[in-house]
């Protein structure tokens, strides 16, 4: 016959009977308690009464509303206390007396059964203590005669509890070395763990240093002879030895032995239990450290309702807190449970792409969308994104902020191009008639800011530029290894007289060093047409980006008037925005810039300027990411400004602008999510779709002042910058800039 894991019993008629014992019990009323288990509306006196449960984090547990709720403990035992108001309303109607029959009560006579029913369930009612997991509903097949302390039965309890719904069975009995289950418990332990049941079995009280009887199973993987004789536990059993309030090993419990793999350690000495009658009380053995792991199980199913019971089991073991040894140890087992770890994502979190948990998903890290800066703060905020899952290692949702994954592009100024000394480094040799080389020494040399790094930066070859005007009216320029707004300088220099910003012509901040051809045709004095071949040699995002730009330009005596037309394409980004991951890619994006320029010379000394440049872009839908169905891409930018000399001084020059850089105004697309997933193992994805602006709150309004002077002597220029809701982002606080550049002539 089996024998409860006692070792020392005094306690309402409760007698000791020998053999591997099973718990004590002591006490009536308060028991040893322990503060700690954190900050929580949680952490009352109750849940301090059995110090047990801040040892395992059940504060954790209760902060998700985790209590056990709908799932059914099966408690294989003497009984419960019917009358005990800790298990009022959820005991399972299907208890039954298996040893003396249905037909009497599994009202408990010892006190075993309740204590061990109170660590599982006791009810959270501020009184006494509360279980691991108060809201379980409590399946209980009495193995006992009477009050005794000896079971029998145990495989009909087994078949009993599965029969019943039970999803954990805890079992703290078991018997002296060298005992083994019998073949008929092996069998209802086998169609137990055959249909997901997880068995939780107490390892003994009798200092040994292997677990006895049914817990010898508990790592078998269905070889033949042995222990194990064919059976296989199936991931789904786990035996639990007990260590003291201060983590160490007791001086009664049975270490995991050769069961490690497949044994925690819970509190079991000294913890708070539930007594015959009313009140707490404290007990200790291994039969009170199981029903901790028992009401564990229950939280985490009832949590995370995707799980399997053999994945319940592994999360349960791989968040354990090491004890003892570094490892899995014979001792401590897997060591310590720790519910505060198991509610946390395991190991690479993943979104999911496919329509069901454990198919297709994608790596959280691999998935992004970063944002030109000409989106300034698009995507920011957006609740809808705050709504997402990810999926962990054990195919469990977690909700997860995709804003946080949109990286909005901070707005890059660099003071290199207004102080860097402008001497000629060029290597310029005449090759031809009206044909000249130019090698430039300055490898890195910038013109303007870029929205990205670039990354040639450490460019080992020089750029080289091919000048022609051979033929009558007509002139041809090749280039390679040169920055885009080089290689476009005399398209542009004339259309404002901003330091900081590129107005007319705003696609070349998207481009970065490549090779270019361009031909220019003068069709009369005052009437030029040119066309531009531009290729980007960055690829940047692994993104192959080519420019045609077509420019038309009118001079007359006081008015300049420039015409752009530029077709860019990239193929894996929109304005060098990229998307990775679960986002899908940009593929084929196609840009049309419109630009229109004017400088009016109101006087000798006096001129003003206006520039417009208007662009839409088009996302073919070939995305099969999370976002698709782009609408247009809209954006533009403008400046005004007056440019006045010999205002102050003879050769002086002091001018004022207002403008706007490139910034995206109007685009949507769609974007689908994972929301939610069927509450079980393998379930379907819930996927919401939303259309959602991808365009900034903020907009950025520069004002630049600069003032210069000269004479044969000294040159002085200075500017200031303001820029409001800078990169275009609403919540930016203004930038200011002062700048000062002395040049003196010897």
């Amino acid at each position: 016959s089996l024998k409860y894991f006692f070792y020392v019993i005094f306690l309402i008629n409760l007698s000791a009977c020998g053999g591997g014992g099973g718990g004590s019990i002591s006490g009536a009323g308060g028991g040893s308690s322990s503060p700690g288990g954190g900050s929580s509306v949680f952490n009352t006196a109750e849940f301090q009464s059995n110090f047990g449960l801040a040892r395992i984090g059940a504060l954790t547990a209760l902060n998700n509303n985790s209590t056990g709720s709908g799932v059914i403990v099966g408690i294989l035992d003497t009984g419960i206390d019917l009358d005990n108001p800790e298990f009022s309303g959820r005991i399972s109607a299907n208890s039954t007396n298996i040893t003396e029959g249905a037909a009497v009560s599994v009202d408990d006579l010892n006190g075993h059964g309740t204590a061990v029913a109170g660590i599982i369930g006791a009810a959270k009612n501020d009184s006494g203590i509360h279980g691991v997991a108060p809201n379980s509903t409590l399946l209980v097949n009495k193995l006992n005669n009477g009050g005794g302390i000896t079971i029998f039965n145990a495989a009909s309890g087994i078949n009993s509890a599965v029969s019943n719904g039970a999803k954990i069975i805890n079992m703290s009995f078991g018997a002296d070395s060298p005992a083994l289950p019998s073949t008929a418990e092996i069998n209802a332990m086998q169609n137990a763990v055959n249909q997901g049941v997880i068995l939780v079995v107490a390892s003994g009280n009798s200092s040994l240093s292997e677990v006895l009887d049914m817990g010898r199973l508990s790592n078998c993987s269905g070889t033949t002879g042995g222990k194990c004789n064919g059976f296989n536990a199936n991931g789904r059993m786990i035996v639990v030895n007990a260590v003291t309030s201060t983590n160490t090993a007791t001086t009664f419990g049975n270490e995991c032995g050769d069961t490690a793999s497949a044994c925690l350690v819970a509190p079991g000495d000294g913890v708070g239990i539930t007594l015959i009658g009313g009140g707490s009380g404290t007990g200790s053995g291994t039969s009170f450290a199981a029903p901790h792991v028992a009401g564990a199980l229950a939280v985490i199913l009832q949590k995370f309702p995707t799980l399997s019971s053999s994945d319940a089991v592994s999360l349960l073991f791989s968040s354990a807190t090491d004890l003892g040894v570094a490892g899995i140890d014979n001792v401590f087992g897997r060591g310590l449970l720790n519910l505060n770890a198991a509610f946390r994502a395991k190991g690479l979190t993943s979104l999911p792409t496919g329509n069901f948990i454990g198919g297709a998903s994608t790596p959280l890290i691999q998935t992004s969308v970063i944002l030109d800066p000409i989106f300034g703060d698009a995507l920011a905020s957006s609740n809808f994104l705050k709504k997402s899952i990810v999926l962990d290692k054990f195919n469990r949702p977690f909700r997860v902020d995709l804003n946080n994954r949109i990286i909005n592009g901070q707005k890059k100024l660099s003071l290199e191009n207004y102080t860097k000394n402008k001497t000629n480094n060029n290597i310029q040799v005449s090759i031809l008639p009206n044909t000249r080389l130019n090698i430039n020494r300055d490898k890195n040399i910038n013109i303007n800011n870029f929205s990205f790094s670039s990354q040639y930066d450490k460019n080992i070859d020089s750029p080289i530029l091919l000048e022609s005007s051979f033929i009558n009216n007509t002139s041809f320029k090749y280039g390679t290894n040169l920055n885009s707004q080089s290689f476009f300088i005399n398209k542009i220099n004339d259309s404002s007289f901003l330091i900081f910003e590129e107005i007319f012509m705003p696609q070349l901040k998207l481009l970065d060093k490549g090779r270019g051809s361009s031909f220019n045709y003068r069709f009369r004095k005052n009437l030029d047409f040119s066309f531009s071949d531009f290729r980007d040699k960055n690829n940047f995002n692994d993104s192959n980006r080519n420019l045609k730009q077509y420019n038309i330009s009118h001079t007359s005596t006081k008015l300049k008037l420039k015409f752009g037309l530029g077709f860019l394409n990239e193929s894996k980004t929109v304005f060098n925005s990229s998307s990775s991951g679960a986002f899908g890619q940009f593929i084929n994006t196609k840009s049309r810039f419109f630009s229109f320029s004017t400088n009016y010379k109101l006087n000798e000394n006096l001129n003003f300027f206006g520039v417009f440049s208007e662009n839409i872009s088009n996302i073919p839908d070939q995305n099969k990411g999370f976002i698709s169905n782009w609408s247009k891409i809209k954006s533009n930018s403008f400046s005004l400004g007056v440019k006045k000399n010999n205002t102050i001084f003879k050769n002086d020059i002091i001018g004022i602008s207002i403008f706007q850089p490139l910034r995206v105004y109007s685009a949507y697309a769609d974007f689908t999510i994972p929301i939610d997933t069927e509450k079980k193992p393998f379930g379907k994805i819930i996927y919401q779709r939303k259309r959602l602006p991808v365009s900034p709150e903020g907009r950025q309004i520069s004002i630049e002042t600069s003032y210069s002077w000269k004479n044969k002597f000294i040159k002085l220029h200075n500017f200031t910058l303001i820029d409001f809701n800078p990169g275009h982002m609403k919540e930016s606080s203004p930038h200011f800039m002062l700048g000062l550049k002395t040049k003196i002539y010897f």
